[in-house]
């Protein structure tokens, strides 16, 4: 069978290829890992030239490399500065069948947090990306480590490693071949990318600021020009998008958190630009003067109206204390740049006939003359005069609401207090007996409601034959000043030592004679005291 040669420009009829060779896959009995393979070399391999496929260095570990016919020497360089781990799952393997792939950091790789991956399947793939070096890679086959090994990446280069099943057992094919595009990373069931598994390289460290290099890396130490992330406080504050890093300078271009760029020279040694750089943001407006680290902080801000302010800045607005010169060379001083809306006074301000002078402002806004201030100003004083008494007024009614409101209840006390007193007293009698009153202790108690009503229970102990007997009955009751008349409910006797039932009976009512002095409640000539 020819082997077909394949250009960059074909790359795009990959799709068309893959559904092909599923297609091959599912009519024949074709291996799916030799066409998968094939598949993965053909768009690895594509070259931009009209060469053929170029072959790659076999490696030491014995891995295979893509067969070619043209010299080492002709292999055109992949423009990537990460190398690329891949585990594909090959074909004609049982379903439930389970391939894991796990990297691991080595001595020169220590930034590297490790892979942990997912199950795969059959026709899945794994692809990491990572920075060039030296990682221990484990293939696991179900429970059984297929592949072991220390392995080296390049930048530019795949490393693949294909789970392939045999007749008698199952093995790990490596090879390496060189990638021109990203289009690999598409195919990737899972994919790793490098900023979330490599920890970035701290270039820069005083106090709240830190430099983080985030871009190609070795042995934990950068490894040519990369992105790096500029924070305070944990806060970012600007990034550098290509920087070259040097133990004596970080140099690229900045681009601060509110969108200023300005192409710059960190000295590493002093912890600040050098020298200094003019900021430029998207609408026109610069900035030249002081920073704090890389952040503007104070000096010459030109906007886009073509005024320019002179002092502190924050997030690229004026802040604080300074001077705002407009394009006809009028300028007003400010101490609170933030607060300028609320001002009311005289700032200093001039012009080109008049270098000196103060300017009236009135809440932010400038007026034509003191005298209009002045009048201003007199004008908020009446009114915060006459809200001032309006207040006043509103105090003083809530308090002699509230006095009214405790006069009223005071009276009201006093002469609900004096119908109590003029109301004629009725003398103890049954009738109006209030509380609990017992006797015998507390066997037989009374309730009475002062009302004329009541109910009470009555508990009787007896003794036969060594043994205990308990009595109990409730009962409810009606009196008159001198009488009580009485309904009982069902009497029940107990065994007082198990509580069983012995008998239930019933008790007709009577009535017996009843009197009260205000403390004793007596019944047929029996006394009850109260509780």
């Amino acid at each position: 069978m020819q082997k077909a040669v394949f250009k960059a420009r074909r790359l795009s009829h990959a799709g068309t290829l893959l559904v092909a060779l599923i297609a091959l896959v599912g009519c024949q009995t074709t291996d799916i890992t030799t066409a998968t393979s094939d598949f993965f070399s053909t768009l690895t391999n594509a070259s931009e030239t009209s060469g053929t496929a170029p072959a790659t260095k076999q490696a030491a570990s014995g891995e295979s490399t893509a067969a070619s016919a043209t010299p080492e020497n002709t292999i055109k360089k992949s423009p990537y500065k990460w190398g690329l781990l891949t585990l594909l799952v090959g074909g004609g393997g049982p379903s439930g069948d389970d391939w894991y792939l796990f990297v691991y950091p080595t001595a020169n790789t220590q930034n590297f947090v490790g892979v942990n991956g997912p199950m795969l399947t059959i026709a899945n793939t794994h692809s990491v990306q990572l920075w060039p070096g030296d990682y221990r890679v484990i293939v696991r086959h179900n429970t059984v480590d297929k592949f072991d090994k220390v392995v080296t990446i390049s930048a530019g280069e795949t490393l693949r490693l294909t789970g392939e099943y045999g007749y008698f057992s199952n093995s790990v094919k490596s090879e390496r071949f060189p990638f021109y595009n990203e289009f690999q990373l598409q195919l990737a069931t899972v994919l790793n990318r490098t900023e979330d598994i490599f920890l970035p390289v701290v270039v820069a460290w005083s106090g709240q600021w830190k430099f983080e290099f985030f871009g190609p890396q070795l042995n934990g130490e950068v490894n040519g020009p990369g992105p790096v992330r500029i924070s305070k406080d944990g806060n970012e504050e600007a990034r550098i998008i290509e920087a070259e890093v040097t133990p004596e300078s970080i140099t690229g271009t900045f681009e601060l958190s509110d969108g200023g760029r300005f192409e710059g020279r960190f000295d590493q040694s002093e912890f600040r630009l050098a020298p200094s750089p003019i900021v430029k943001w998207k609408n026109g407006e610069t900035f030249e003067g002081t920073f704090d680290v890389v952040v503007p902080k104070s000096g010459k801000l030109t906007r886009r109206s073509g005024s320019v302010w002179e002092g502190e800045i924050a997030n690229g607005n004026p802040t604080g204390k300074g001077r705002m010169t407009a394009p006809d060379g009028h300028w007003v001083e400010y101490d609170n740049y933030e607060m300028k809306e609320n001002f009311i006074g005289l700032r200093p301000c001039g012009s080109v006939s008049q270098p000196d002078g103060t300017c009236p402002y009135y809440k932010g806004k400038e007026l034509a003359s003191e005298a209009e201030l002045n009048a201003k100003i007199a004008e908020d004083k009446r009114l915060a005069e006459i809200e001032r008494q309006k207040r006043e007024e509103q105090r003083k009614a809530q308090m002699a609401a509230a006095a009214a409101a405790v006069e009223a209840q005071r009276k009201a006390a006093t002469e609900q207090a004096a119908r109590e007193a003029a109301m004629p007293q009725k003398a103890d009698d049954c009738t109006t007996a209030t509380g609990t009153f017992s006797a015998d202790g507390n066997l037989t108690t009374y309730t009475m409601n002062g009302s004329g009503s009541g109910s009470g229970h009555f508990r009787q102990f007896t003794y036969g034959g060594g043994a205990q007997y308990q009595f109990d009955i409730d009962f409810r009751f009606d009196t008159t000043p001198d009488s009580i008349t009485f309904q009982y409910d069902e009497g029940i006797y107990r065994d007082a030592s198990s509580g069983a039932v012995l008998q239930r009976t019933s008790i007709p009512g009577g009535s017996a004679r009843c009197s009260f002095n205000g403390r004793i409640l007596t019944i047929d000539g029996k006394e009850f005291v109260q509780n």
